[in-house]
């Protein structure tokens, strides 16, 4: 027997999952940027080596979001979450090995293994959000989804050299594991039964849904999923070359102390949710294609800006546009996604395997321009890539121009007769 729709009560059926994505956001972002910085600015490992073990990582994420997105569906989103939720636990002991004895090699194992298995993860979690029951429409549930990690990830990014400081590197690692371990308590304890998952997401507002049928409807639904796939890929192209390079630019801006690096660092992150806020609250640009062609325009032109800058105020400003950007484009593919999947968590473990291909096309392609430290050939690398994604989304835009447009209203019924 399902669960009442009364409003506390279907607010509980969603609560442990957004709490389990905000612990477990910020217990993946901490670790990742972590080795980051510890590698950059303990080791001096190379800015080439750092994006390689990006794209390792994203590698191996790709590979785990498109197997396990199969098994998500067959066993089910809570026994895939608590299960891999405890593996993780493990993969967080090369991690405190790899600080203790200064192994680039064992610090580029645990990004590998938290990748692959926490691939498996995120699919699990939006297809729990969306296909639990409760009142709550799509749009605001991947909305709050959106802005639950991404509050997760900024306040990792944030306080990661704090917590350095006074946990030491090794402790970080420490903390970041038990996030994780607190992750899979909230699902333990707190989220529903996995009999009261529907097969299919939930309802939208009557005029999104009018929209979503006729788009499904409209042989121009397909450019428009594909353009999605395409611009969250650049997405991650984007944000998974700027991550692993922060710690460069952030010496290249002069910042010596850590802690205030990890802090100025994570200004893009802090952005972004607030783009993700702004996506909420603003919908015009709801099948509006040349809105994602202005959001990646804006994306390419900083992210560009970026690798190219010394300057530390404009590091934070063009920091602020990059986040903005990221966000739009990324809620924009998000919301094609799932709209036009209903909710599958196959089609989110193609989604998440988009979002692993970004990030080891992205830095892989960066790590081989150039020297080993220099960015303006790796600026210059990305810039072909982007140029070549954004010609791609443009001419799936064309092929999806006009898509929808507001249905009429519906005739009154003796109208109806009188036409028949």
């Amino acid at each position: 027997m399902g669960l009442p729709e009364s409003g506390g009560r279907a607010r509980r059926t969603l609560l442990p999952w957004y709490a389990a994505v905000l612990v477990q956001q910020f217990s993946v972002s901490l670790s990742l940027n972590t080795v980051y910085y510890f590698a950059g600015y303990e080791l001096h490992t190379t800015t080439a080596v750092l994006l390689w073990i990006a794209a390792a990582g994203g590698l191996a994420y790709l590979l785990g979001a498109w197997v396990g997105s199969y098994w998500v569906d067959r066993l089910g989103q809570r026994r895939v979450l608590l299960t891999l939720g405890l593996v993780n636990l493990a993969v967080f002991a090369p991690a405190v090995a790899g600080v203790i004895w200064r192994s680039e090699l064992l610090l580029g194992l645990h990004v590998v293994l938290l990748n692959l298995s926490v691939s498996w993860m995120w699919p699990a979690l939006e297809s729990a959000i969306t296909r639990s029951p409760g009142r709550m429409r799509l749009t605001t549930r991947v909305t709050l989804y959106n802005l639950t990690w991404a509050i997760g990830a900024f306040v990792a990014f944030g306080l990661n050299g704090a917590l350095a400081f006074w946990f030491t590197w090794a402790g970080v690692f420490a903390c970041a594991a038990w996030a994780m371990l607190l992750a899979w308590a909230i699902i333990f304890r707190l989220a529903i039964p996995q009999h009261l998952i529907s097969a299919e997401h939930v309802c939208d507002d009557p005029a999104e849904e009018r929209h979503t049928q006729q788009v499904l409807a409209s042989p121009q639904s397909a450019p428009l999923l594909r353009m999605a796939w395409v611009g969250n890929m650049l997405a991650y192209i984007c944000s998974n070359v700027i991550t692993p390079v922060m710690p460069a630019l952030t010496l290249a801006a002069g910042v010596r102390s850590y802690a205030l690096a990890t802090a100025v660092g994570a200004t893009w992150a802090w952005a972004r949710a607030l783009g993700f806020g702004i996506s909420w609250l603003w919908t015009g640009w709801h099948y509006r294609v040349r809105w994602m062609l202005i959001f990646f325009a804006l994306l390419a032109l900083t992210t560009e800006a970026l690798l190219l800058n010394h300057s530390l105020g404009l590091l934070i400003v063009l920091q602020v546009i990059f986040g903005l950007a990221m966000a739009m484009l990324y809620s924009a593919s998000l919301y094609y996604s799932m709209h036009l999947s209903r909710g599958s968590a196959r089609q989110a473990g193609i989604h998440e395997a988009v979002i692993g291909a970004g990030t080891t096309v992205g830095p892989a392609l960066a790590a081989l321009a150039g020297a080993a430290n220099a960015l303006p050939p790796k600026a210059l690398a990305i810039f072909l890539v982007l140029l070549c994604g954004g010609s791609a989304m443009g001419i799936l835009a064309a092929g999806a121009r006009g898509l929808v447009r507001p249905l009429p209203a519906p005739a009154p019924r003796g109208e109806r007769h009188a036409e028949a």
